[in-house]
C-alpha cells in the first residue's frame, strides 16, 4: 500500500458554535495523506487533482461557514424551508440565534466541534470525490505554530459587500496581533487588544436591527442570501465601518490614539494588514 501525503494543502477560516466558549472564530491548517493502489500512471493520485479536488470539498462544506455542533441539548433548530434555516444556541456566554442560507452553515453530528472532529466528518465525505483507487484518506487539523508570548484572538464577522463566501455572517478566524510603538513591539498593547476580541463578534453598527440589555441582533442582505445573528452584547466590538482586517487595523491603531503607532492585524494564518499613525 502507498499513501500520498499532502502538509497544509489549505486553511480552514471558519466559526462554530461551542456549548462552554460561545460563538468561537478558527483557522486550521489542513494536512491530509491517502492510502491507495498506483495507477496505470504509476501514480496514486495526481498531486495537482489532489489539492484542486480536496480544497473544492473544504470549500464548499467548512471553509468560512459557521460549524454547529447537533448532538448537545445547547443547540436547536427552529425552521428550515428550501434554502434557509434558522437556530438558537446555548452557551455559557448567553444565547446565540442565527438565521441564513443553508450554504452558511455546517451542521456535525457530535457533541462539540473539535478539529479532530471536524477532521473525521471530512473523511467520512472526501471519498465521494477521491478516485477508487484511493482506499482511506485521512486529514489532520491544527494551529497554526507561534512563539508562547505571542498574543492572538478569536474572532467572527461578516462582510456583507464580498462577493465571495465572507459574505457569511458568522465565519471567523484565529489571529495574532502585533503592535508597535515608535518601533518598538508594545506587547502590554497586544495583550490588551487579544484580551479585548478574545471570542469576540465584530460587528458593524449600521448593520444593528435590535439591542437589548442582554443581546444585539445584526442582519443584511447579500448577494447569497439574507443574514441575521444575534449574539450577548458581552462579547460584541462595534465598528462604523465594515470588518475588513484592513479597517480592523485602522480601527485598533485609532482607538489607541497615539502617534508612532503601527497595528499588523491578521485575518488567519499568514495574512493580514497594516495601519500606522
Amino acid at each position: 500500500m502507498t499513501t500520498l501525503f499532502v502538509r497544509k494543502l489549505t486553511v480552514i477560516d471558519c466559526s462554530y458554535l461551542d456549548a462552554r466558549r460561545g460563538l468561537v472564530g478558527e483557522s486550521w491548517h489542513v494536512d491530509v495523506e491517502l492510502d491507495g493502489d498506483l495507477n496505470e500512471q504509476g501514480v496514486l493520485f495526481d498531486f495537482g487533482h489532489v489539492k484542486k479536488t480536496l480544497k473544492k470539498l473544504i470549500d464548499s462544506t467548512v471553509d468560512h461557514g459557521l460549524l454547529i455542533p447537533t448532538e448537545t441539548e445547547a443547540y436547536k433548530l427552529i425552521s428550515e424551508d428550501n434554502d434557509r434555516v434558522a437556530l438558537e444556541f446555548n452557551s455559557h456566554v448567553g444565547q446565540f440565534k442565527h438565521a441564513s442560507p443553508l450554504c452558511a452553515i455546517q451542521r456535525l453530528p457530535v457533541e462539540s466541534i473539535t478539529p479532530e472532529a471536524v477532521a473525521q466528518w471530512l473523511e467520512k465525505v472526501a471519498p465521494t470525490v477521491l478516485p477508487e483507487n484511493v482506499k482511506a484518506v485521512r486529514f489532520n487539523l491544527h494551529h497554526e505554530i507561534m512563539p508562547a508570548d505571542q498574543a492572538h484572538y478569536h474572532y467572527s464577522h461578516g462582510l456583507k459587500k464580498h462577493d465571495g463566501n465572507c459574505q457569511r455572517i458568522a465565519h471567523g478566524h484565529r489571529s495574532r496581533i502585533e503592535i508597535f510603538s515608535n518601533g518598538q513591539r508594545n506587547l502590554q498593547l497586544e495583550n490588551q487588544w487579544a484580551n479585548q476580541l478574545h471570542d469576540s463578534y465584530i460587528g458593524t453598527r449600521e448593520d444593528i436591527v435590535s439591542e437589548d440589555e442582554t443581546s444585539i441582533s445584526f442582519a443584511y442582505t447579500a448577494n447569497q442570501g439574507e443574514f441575521e445573528i444575534t449574539v450577548p452584547k458581552q462579547i460584541c466590538t462595534l465598528m462604523d465601518t465594515d470588518s475588513t482586517v484592513e479597517l480592523i487595523a485602522r480601527f485598533i491603531c485609532e482607538q489607541i490614539g497615539e502617534e508612532g503607532t503601527k497595528v499588523y492585524a491578521y485575518e488567519g494564518i499568514e495574512k493580514g494588514a497594516v495601519f500606522s499613525q
